[in-house]
């Protein structure tokens, strides 16, 4: 009897925890015999598909997040009955629910036209999680942000897609939708929505935005995205992924201007402590498959064990010595210099990543300011695709789009969420 999903990735994850204690041979040989990691079954010389961890091709393809390596007895059967259903079905002229069948042509030519789904991304800077949107399924049509300084990593990015230099705020339903029939792909009935609503009146960070103030930006912003989201829905099936941190005041107004939403607090992932608050509509409605997909990232990355900042600094080549403590970019130089303050970086992993960076404190009372290609590093962590910074963008314009990116490992998570739902349910 084949082993469940869930069985196969705990097998992996005790197989991790053995390799970093040594207790498993740190190299394993494709010419000889070995057990699979997951399956534990011992299988013959060359037919492991993966070396770190030792996997037949099943337990690889679970491993990756391909969720229909090892289907279940039943779910086999009723997959065949289905399957047998449907061709009874097509000899008789029918569809599946029973009415005639359209001709070949229009059947080509409607489920080319729906399989697109154009994505639009706003409050976006160079959006680093729109960039792992990619495949024959997914189009971007632009980006919305004040600031056209992102412009050109936003283009390089996100399949050479513009980005409007505009103010959100100022601009019109009827301007958006022109925007919007101007820009989408012909063959494009579905559009994802990516919101990365601008952060700074709310960070924690921030110390000089009065409660007013903060009122006064949040308040029409999310009522446009609420016009612009009910405008589209007319012409368009939407997806949305919406990305914000948490503070109490802006999620309340989300969540009653879109009371369909779920909502999912992360604390963090990878390398990085990033506690953000993501909203999912029209797909996924639990978000049982975003929380799995970003669970399988996480471990594809790191193999089960426990992250911490000071192994990301030494794959650069940057070493840690022990007592080092490590602080975020607003901490001031009075603060730095209590050596009872800071955190560990080998008990710890990052704090947040804003456009000032990371200071390391040294035992010998050292500071070092973390370079920007670690930072990039860190950010991108699990992604499925590498996000690049243009070549004419400078030191601080790079650490502004990592202050105002979201992490690539929350775009391929949703990305591969979406894929898994579109497959399981079908697109509208």
């Amino acid at each position: 009897m084949p082993l469940s999903l869930q069985t196969i990735r705990q097998n992996i994850r005790k197989w991790w925890i053995k390799y970093h204690n040594g207790e498993v041979p740190k190299k394993v040989y494709r010419s000889r015999r070995n057990r699979c990691a997951g399956c534990l079954v011992l299988q013959k010389r060359g037919i492991l598909s993966c070396c770190k961890p030792p996997l037949c091709a099943d337990c690889h393809k679970v491993h990756n997040g391909v969720e229909s390596a090892l289907p279940d007895a039943g779910k086999k059967a009723a997959r065949f009955a289905k399957q047998n259903k449907r061709r009874n079905l097509k000899r008789k002229g029918l569809d599946v629910d029973g009415t005639p069948m359209p001709p070949r042509v229009t059947r080509a030519r409607t489920q080319n036209k729906s399989n697109v789904v154009g994505v639009v991304a706003l409050f976006c800077a160079a959006s680093m999680l729109g960039s792992q949107f990619v495949g024959p399924r997914y189009h971007h049509l632009f980006g919305v942000d004040i600031n056209e300084d992102y412009g050109r990593s936003f283009s390089l990015n996100n399949g050479h897609a513009p980005l409007l230099p505009l103010d959100i705020l100022e601009l019109s339903v009827e301007e958006f939708m022109k925007l919007l029939e101007q820009h989408a792909h012909s063959k494009m009935e579905h559009c994802l929505f990516l919101i990365t609503l601008d952060c700074s009146r709310a960070s924690r960070a921030n110390r000089h935005v009065t409660a007013q103030e903060k009122r006064d930006f949040y308040v029409p912003a999310i009522e446009k995205m609420k016009l612009f989201i009910e405008a589209a829905r007319l012409h368009y099936n939407i997806f949305l992924l919406w990305e914000f941190v948490n503070d109490k005041f802006v999620l309340k107004l989300i969540e009653e201007e879109f009371p369909e939403m779920k909502s999912w607090t992360c604390d963090g992932h990878c390398y990085e402590s990033r506690r953000r608050v993501f909203f999912v509509s029209g797909f996924d409605p639990d978000m049982k498959m975003v929380k799995e997909e970003l669970k399988l990232a996480i471990e594809r990355e790191g193999g089960g064990k426990k992250y911490c900042a000071a192994e990301a600094f030494e794959k650069f080549g940057l070493k840690i010595p022990r007592g080092t403590r490590m602080f975020g970019a607003w901490t001031k130089e009075e603060y730095r210099r209590d050596p009872t303050k800071g955190t560990d970086p080998w008990e710890k992993r990052t704090p947040t990543i804003c456009s000032g960076g990371i200071w390391l404190v040294f035992p010998n009372g050292r500071e070092a300011w973390v370079s920007v290609e670690i930072l990039r590093w860190i950010r991108t962590r699990g992604g499925d695709v590498d996000f690049k910074f243009s070549p004419g963008d400078g030191e601080t314009l790079r650490r502004l789009i990592l202050a105002m990116g979201v992490s690539t490992v929350v775009g391929s998570t949703a990305r591969r969420a979406l894929d898994r739902w579109i497959e399981e349910y079908g697109l509208p």
